[in-house]
């Protein structure tokens, strides 16, 4: 369903903002969230707009509060994985992580993060979680404290590197990043 065929369907809600906004900001950057720029997607009048927030900072202020709360389900879905066995625990993550749509989300909420500080320090905490899931999975591997905090470090940062990477090159496929977990996790 269109973005205007939503608009015509029914009176919108913060949602259907939130949802338009969040899509914008995937497809365009954080220079595409302007009220005439939503308006113009959803097909409505800015009197639409104002009747749900007072201002952009407003909407961008209820944007960011439902990124930082897919950023903290993120974190709880990776700490579920606790009781699998190592080796399955890394690869259930690369699966959660390398479904496509998390990618282009992602790499949008990083990069708008750099100009939000609420939504910088929910990110900081995701690596840190994510971190830490990553380096007990190590030691659980058997890895010692410092071959295990290296091997989830190059994890980590390999995964935000390919992240960063997927703007230009598209996203990598699920086996490659799965191979990669097993080099990284080789003896």
């Amino acid at each position: 369903m269109t973005d205007q065929t939503l608009a015509k369907r029914a009176r919108l809600g913060v949602s259907d903002w939130i949802a338009a906004s969040m899509r914008l900001l995937v497809t365009e950057g954080p220079a595409a969230l302007k009220i005439s720029r939503l308006t113009d997607t959803l097909g409505v009048t800015k009197g639409s707009f104002y009747w749900h927030f007072a201002d952009i900072a407003a909407l961008k202020s209820a944007l960011a509060e439902h990124c930082e709360a897919q950023q903290r389900a993120a974190a709880e879905h990776v700490q579920a994985l606790s009781d699998l066995p190592a080796a399955e625990r890394l690869d259930a993550m690369v699966d959660f992580i390398s479904e496509p749509r998390r990618w282009s989300a992602e790499a949008a909420v990083r990069s708008w993060s750099h100009s939000d500080r609420t939504l910088c320090a929910s990110i900081a905490e995701l690596d840190r979680r994510l971190h830490k899931a990553i380096h007990q999975a190590m030691l659980d591997l058997g890895f010692d404290g410092d071959d295990a905090q290296a091997r989830a470090s190059l994890l980590l940062y390999s995964g935000l590197g390919y992240l960063q990477a997927a703007e230009n090159t598209g996203p990598p496929d699920s086996e490659t990043l799965h191979r990669f977990v097993a080099l990284s996790t080789a003896r």
